[in-house]
């Protein structure tokens, strides 16, 4: 199944949304992930409407493979729906990971809802909620986007080097090998 389900996404079969989708509300491991990366990979408003139309009755599982795929689908139906789908959603965890995909779309409507997932003190947060305050300080440095918090967490991402202690800054060229 999981080599169907990469190949149906590899070649961007549309007529396999349906098929993938059910596979995904199985949420076998090694087929899970693979249906998100295959969804993403097709890409067309047509998988954002499938994600849709099932979001409601799927469990924990099926939203979070749901979150990866929309992620990499960069339409303005996509941005619509991590919207609609951020402001109805209980599960903490699905909330931290449409915030992601919301920053990558760029979508400035998700910035202040974004923003509202992680506030509080830098202590008081999970490594995931940190992990997002640094790709939100980043995606509104990008987009030029401003939230009273911008400042402060901005010098904070600086000092952490994004969340990345560990890794030692480089030049952008030294990253090409040139």
């Amino acid at each position: 199944d999981s080599y169907i389900v990469r190949l149906a996404g590899l070649m961007r079969v549309d007529a396999a949304i349906p098929y993938i989708i059910e596979r995904s509300h199985l949420a076998e491991d090694d087929v899970a992930d693979e249906c998100g990366d295959a969804l993403g990979r097709i890409g067309t408003d047509a998988v954002v409407e499938a994600i849709a139309s099932d979001w409601e009755c799927g469990d924990f599982h099926f939203r979070n493979i749901m979150c990866s795929a929309l992620e990499k689908i960069h339409t303005d139906r996509c941005a619509k729906a991590c919207l609609e789908f951020l402001c109805d959603e209980q599960d903490g965890e699905v909330q931290l990971e449409l915030g992601h995909a919301l920053l990558a779309l760029f979508e400035f409507d998700g910035i202040e809802l974004v923003q509202q997932l992680v506030e509080g003190d830098d202590d008081d947060l999970h490594p995931e909620e940190r992990d997002l305050r640094s790709r939100l300080v980043a995606s509104a440095t990008i987009m030029d986007a401003t939230f009273p918090e911008y400042e402060e967490w901005h010098q904070e991402a600086v000092r952490t080097n994004y969340g990345r202690f560990d890794y030692e800054r480089k030049r952008i060229v030294e990253n090409f090998g040139a």
